[in-house]
Parts: structure tokens; C-alpha cells; sequence
């Protein structure tokens, strides 16, 4: 983003920084509430600016013109979150995340903002992004694979 922008997001933020918090990165997301029964289609999906702190995920509605500290949506710790998938599918970047309260929601990042999701997934869940897309145990996925497939990877296949 241009630096003017830059300088506007931070000091948006910053009326609801507490003393010593620091913005770490920040983009534009796609964000929507998961209800039961309802696709994800209809959710009625909208584009938020997100701003991750070294505490705190920030979520501001975007409106046309400069950020303001009145359009903030949401302002909670990252312990609030559980983090329940991850979804790289092309082009977005997809996060599950449940509140403690058990809001579910789901926020989707564009290619060129998929760096502030990579970076929630690690504030939410610390361990590297790619164990993350990993299967548990290797003897688990050489199980679930064909004869040749399993074959291929070095694993006896499955018996019939």
C-alpha cells in the first residue's frame, strides 16, 4: 500500500492500540459470520481492512475515503480465536476461525494480501504454515492411498 495509507490505517488504529502495541501488517479481507444450514455463498460476505497487532487482530469496515476509529468491527486478543481450517484454494486464502464466544466466521485474502493471512494463521496457530496442510502421522496418509499410490510413496499397499 502507498505510505499515505500506510500513515491513515496506523492512525485509525491507533485510537484503539493500547499503550505499547505495535501494528505488525494490515489488508484488505473478505469476512463473513458462518451460520448453520447456510452456505457460504449467501453469508453476504464483505471487505474489511484487517490490522494485526503484536496483540490484537483489529477488523475496520471499509468505507470509501480515509479509515476512521469509528469503523471498527472487531478488536479482540488472538487468544479468542480458535483457528478450525485453513483452505489454500486458488485464487483466496481461506481461515476458519471460531470465537470463544462461538461466533464462527471465515476470512478469505486475494493473492497480493495473502501475507496478513499467512501471518493470522501464525498468530493463531504458532506451528510452521506448512505442518499445517500436513497430514498428522505419515503411517495415516499411506494408509488412506491406492495400491499404486502407495506403492509410489514407499508405503505397502492396502489390503483388501
Amino acid at each position: 500500500m502507498r505510505r499515505r495509507t500506510a500513515d491513515q490505517i496506523t492512525g485509525a488504529a491507533r485510537s484503539a492500540l493500547v499503550e505499547g502495541e505495535q501494528v505488525l501488517e494490515y489488508g484488505h479481507c473478505w469476512a463473513a459470520q458462518r451460520r448453520d444450514r447456510l452456505p457460504l455463498v449467501f453469508a453476504g460476505r464483505r471487505q474489511y481492512l484487517m490490522v494485526l497487532t503484536d496483540r490484537r487482530l483489529l477488523l475496520f469496515a471499509r468505507r470509501s475515503g480515509q479509515v476512521r476509529a469509528g469503523d471498527l468491527v472487531i478488536g479482540k486478543r488472538y487468544e479468542t480465536f480458535t483457528l478450525e481450517r485453513t483452505r489454500r484454494a486458488r485464487p483466496l486464502l481461506q481461515l476458519r476461525v471460531t470465537a470463544s464466544n462461538g461466533t464462527r466466521m471465515v476470512f478469505e485474502f486475494r493473492p497480493g494480501r495473502r501475507h496478513v493471512g499467512e501471518a493470522l494463521v501464525h498468530r493463531l496457530d504458532p506451528r510452521p504454515i506448512a505442518a499445517l496442510n500436513a497430514p498428522a502421522k505419515p503411517a495415516e496418509a499411506a494408509e488412506q492411498l491406492s495400491g499404486d499410490d502407495a506403492a509410489f510413496w514407499g508405503a505397502s499397499a492396502p489390503r483388501s
